[in-house]
């Protein structure tokens, strides 16, 4: 979908303009933008397309660097999807239009014929640029503001998060946050295997979230140990306050300072829940 827009952005811009095309004097950006070669890379299969551009580029065999370049930037933009974007892979392809970019001539000669349509490939290799450039900014994610920390059996790991909180890593298990976090908003932290978080509470109160297998735990400030495999969740209050919520049930279980709780992770029942200070 994103695909599309950018190509009618700039179709709109390069076919609102009474111009010939000349095809001699395209750029790998231009043959990108236009309609009839982005048909010819998507529908291999097309007889009619195909037999127009291998006759056209035996016919001009210097323009077939060009040609490719142009081929792998609509190949490349039509295959990626804005989750699945890596930061290595939105650089190398940001590289590849700087590149087809440097080899338009600086200077171009004004003749009356041919300036008007100069002046449109170039506002439409701008366009298509700005709006690249504008949807990997907007749409994609920033996947490399998240940090993935994983540990080997027998090598627990202490891991100090951006906004003081700790977490004390067990061996075979790993955790994902965000490098930074703006501290007036949520904090997210995913779980797999076990730890022990010593959560640290905001000025603004967000509140801290540890996701777990099918259940979020909510705090603004508490002191917290889990256990878990892919049948069964152990979670120790040491102090504070947080609600636990799992995945089919509507209402929260509230827990308190000194409160173990164990769910069966497989029926999504509460296997014991009870207060250790209490008990003692």
């Amino acid at each position: 979908m994103v695909v599309k827009w950018w190509l009618s952005a700039v179709f709109f811009i390069k076919y609102t303009s009474p111009m010939i095309k000349h095809y001699a004097d395209y750029s790998a950006e231009d043959f990108a933008a236009d309609e009839l070669f982005v048909r010819w890379v998507q529908n291999p299969h097309d007889e009619e397309v195909e037999n127009f551009w291998q006759t056209w580029t035996r016919n001009n065999p210097y323009k077939v660097r060009q040609v490719n370049l142009a081929r792998q930037l609509v190949e490349e933009l039509c295959r990626f999807k804005a989750r699945d974007l890596a930061p290595n892979e939105t650089a190398s392809l940001w590289k590849r239009i700087q590149a087809s970019i440097r080899e338009l001539p600086d200077v171009e000669t004004l003749d009356p014929k041919t300036t008007h349509f100069h002046f449109w490939r170039r506002a439409s290799v701008v366009a298509a640029c700005a709006f690249f450039i504008g949807w990997i900014f907007l749409a994609i994610p920033a996947q490399d503001e998240f940090l993935v920390v994983t540990t080997q059996v027998g090598s627990p790991k202490r891991i100090v998060l951006s906004d003081g909180s700790v977490v004390q890593l067990n061996g075979k298990s790993s955790v994902r946050y965000a490098r930074e976090w703006s501290l007036q908003k949520d904090r997210d932290v995913w779980l797999a295997g076990n730890g022990y978080f010593d959560v640290h509470p905001t000025h603004a109160n967000a509140q801290f979230k540890i996701h777990l297998n099918g259940v979020v735990l909510r705090t603004e400030g508490t002191s917290l140990n889990i256990s878990q495999d892919q049948n069964r969740l152990r979670v120790e209050l040491s102090s504070g306050f947080l609600t636990l919520k799992t995945a089919n049930k509507p209402n929260s279980i509230p827990m308190k300072s000194g409160d173990i709780l164990e769910l069966d992770l497989k029926n999504n029942t509460i296997v014991r829940n009870y207060n250790y200070l209490v008990a003692n």
